[in-house]
């Protein structure tokens, strides 16, 4: 998920930096005309200001003329230091020179930086802008400063606006180049920023700040090639800069390296232990990509209650994931805590409810979960959120016995996911808990034709705690009656090697026995395809791709049949090496479901292996087109 505000935004330290202000010093002009003589113009405006500064720094003096270009040279910094650096420098050449153009040009912009966290500064940045117009408003500085703060303000189409007059007075400057590219992406208008930004750096210094739009840039489009190569570089260059490290992390999430994307978030945070956005990551991370509760849970608590999150959209975000995290490590009245904490609004946020719920089913309160789960609302959840949600509710009402709601639940789960097979698994399993035998083994035996692996690859970050989906009951149920049994039942039979058959291409040790039980089940009642499917995946996963692509084979000439049908059988084709039919299976499988993001992640893999590279890559871009949170296909974009 994205974080709060812009995903490119760039935060060092405690103070808020961020990269669209940065401004070169190579193509300042900071010559014979970096000052404008006090007798050649008067201004009135922001004199406030200046007496302010003139007060703060007393005797200030700028013998060398060198205060401007020492600010700009903070400012390309990039970091709070050099931003710190640069506003000293300012504020003396200001005070000690009024007039001089460039030095208050770049204290408006750095003003308008401090601007975010202190509206005071922000109305100083106006004033001293104005001064800066008075002076000289067709001056590059002025046209440059008149950018700068528009950015730092977030005023993207203001930004536009003043860096198109910036660029038609000066064609090429780098910094308005810049502050353009920033405003683009910043838009979503990145095939417009990346040639900006591009021509920018062939101009401006390498600085931190560049390295963040042209990354942003580059992944804005797709191609993580060139972002992660940025970024990379960024790095080398500029390795104690938390934004980078954190901005690394996060690419590194979206293409599915879980453990490098832990990795530089953990850099980030050591560079910087007030990086938010860093710190969010590296816990979601530990929760919910790479199962370690224990760590998640103190690395969410730390960031929940670090005052820097009040009044931020993420302390919410953070308290929820902190709660699931708490809960999986089993410290449950912490956890209870920062879950009321986060439903304090009584706005019925469904995962703040589903936090609460959990919490308070786990300290012994089952009516106080039941009425949380009840007032919750889901609107604004994406489907697999919303799908969780009904999940893990069913989870609650089952260990409450109140196996009804709990159904209920299931069905709205598969109601906003229908891929997601864990929840015909588990309702299956309810149905059968409440006498419905016929409904449940037809549900098992249905997954026959369910993409058993639509979830592979996508992003695991969500806001509800992981599914960990066990078969053990529902599978010593089927035992049971299979044992117990007067006769053998071919529906039963079925069903049971229908979750033998999940385990095994999930990679469980239970081929062997879902090849048998099904094949018992076939001799009971051969008119099922769905044993036929079965029994071919079975094939599949045991090598035997020849018997698999004989059982699809068959199924493929009637008509009216799944298209996961052809997907298997194409997979199948690519294995014994024939690659033309395995092409038209998979066209087939398109043009059953052109919306089925998945079939396309399994058709790029399919060419992966075949070393078919530029392929892999179409259909991995189909894939990311129709899901965002395809996060292996983004990695299959990777040049290694």
């Amino acid at each position: 998920p994205p974080p709060a505000g812009r995903p490119w935004k760039w935060v060092a330290g405690t103070a808020a930096v961020m990269t669209l202000s940065i401004v070169g010093i190579t193509t300042l002009g900071l010559g014979d005309n970096r000052h404008v003589e006090p007798e050649a113009v008067q201004v009135a405006v922001g004199e406030e200001v200046i007496a302010r500064l003139q007060k703060a720094h007393p005797g200030a003096r700028d013998a060398d003329g060198g205060a401007a270009e020492r600010g700009w040279q903070g400012l390309l910094e990039g970091t709070t230091a050099g931003l710190d650096a640069a506003r000293v420098a300012l504020e003396q050449g200001c005070a000690a020179d009024p007039v001089n153009l460039p030095a208050v040009a770049g204290l408006a912009v750095v003003y308008a930086i401090d601007g975010e966290d202190d509206p005071a500064r922000a109305l100083d940045s106006v004033a001293l802008l104005s001064r800066t117009q008075a002076l000289d408003a067709s001056a590059v500085y002025t046209l440059r400063a008149e950018s700068g703060v528009a950015l730092a303000a977030a005023n993207y189409p203001g930004t536009l606006e003043a860096t198109d007059r910036c660029l038609q007075a000066h064609p090429g400057d780098g910094v308005c180049s810049w502050y353009r590219g920033e405003a683009l992406v910043s838009s979503e208008r990145q095939e417009e920023a990346l040639p900006l930004l591009e021509a920018a750096a062939t101009h401006l210094p390498p600085s931190p700040g560049l390295n963040l739009a042209l990354g942003a840039a580059a992944a804005g489009q797709g191609d993580f090639n060139r972002a992660l190569g940025v970024l990379r570089d960024g790095v080398e260059r500029f390795p104690r800069d938390a934004a980078l490290q954190a901005a690394l992390g996060r690419l590194y999430y979206r293409t599915g390296d879980f453990k490098q994307a832990l990795e530089h978030s953990d850099r980030a945070v050591e560079a910087d232990t007030g990086h938010i956005e860093a710190r969010l990551l590296r816990g979601e991370l530990l929760l919910h990509a790479l199962a370690r509760p224990r760590e998640a849970a103190i690395a969410m608590k730390d960031l929940a209650e670090d005052p820097a999150l009040e009044g931020s959209p993420l302390r919410r975000r953070a308290l929820i994931q902190a709660s699931f995290a708490l809960l999986e490590a089993a410290r449950t009245s912490t956890a209870l805590e920062l879950a009321q904490e986060a439903a304090a609004p009584e706005d019925g946020y469904g995962p703040a409810q589903l936090a609460l719920a959990l919490a308070l089913n786990a300290s012994g309160d089952a009516e106080g979960a039941s009425a949380a789960i009840l007032s919750a609302k889901l609107d604004g959840l994406d489907n697999r959120d919303a799908a969780r949600f009904h999940f893990h509710a069913a989870r609650l009402y089952l260990a409450q016995g109140r196996e009804r709601f709990a159904r209920r639940s299931l069905e709205d789960a598969l109601a906003a996911d229908p891929t997601w097979f864990p929840a015909a698994v588990a309702l299956a399993e309810v149905e059968l808990q409440t006498g419905d035998l016929a409904a449940a083994l037809g549900r098992l035996e249905q997954l026959a034709w369910v993409d058993l692996r639509a979830e592979d690859g996508r992003d695991p970050i969500l806001l509800a705690p992981p599914v960990e989906l066990s078969l053990t009951d529902l599978k010593e149920s089927l035992r049971t009656r299979i044992v117990e049994a007067v006769r053998p039942d071919a529906a039963v039979l079925r069903a049971y090697g229908a979750l033998l058959t999940l385990e095994c291409v999930r990679g469980q040790p239970t081929c062997g026995e879902a090849r048998e039980r099904l094949k018992t089940a076939q001799e009971l009642d051969s008119t099922r395809a769905e044993v036929e499917v079965l029994l071919g995946r079975v094939a599949q996963v045991e090598g035997r791709h020849d018997e698999a692509v004989e059982r699809f084979s068959a199924l493929a000439e009637a008509r009216a049949r799944p298209p996961v049908l052809y997907v298997l059988l194409a997979e199948s084709e690519f294995e014994l090496g024939r690659n033309e039919q395995a092409e038209a299976h998979f066209a087939e499988a398109h043009s059953l479901a052109p919306e089925a993001a998945g079939f396309h992640r399994r058709h790029a893999l399919a060419l992966v292996a075949r070393g078919d590279t530029e392929g892999a890559r179409e259909h991995a871009r189909k894939a990311r087109a129709l899901d965002p949170d395809d996060l292996l296909s983004a990695g299959l974009l990777l040049d290694s």
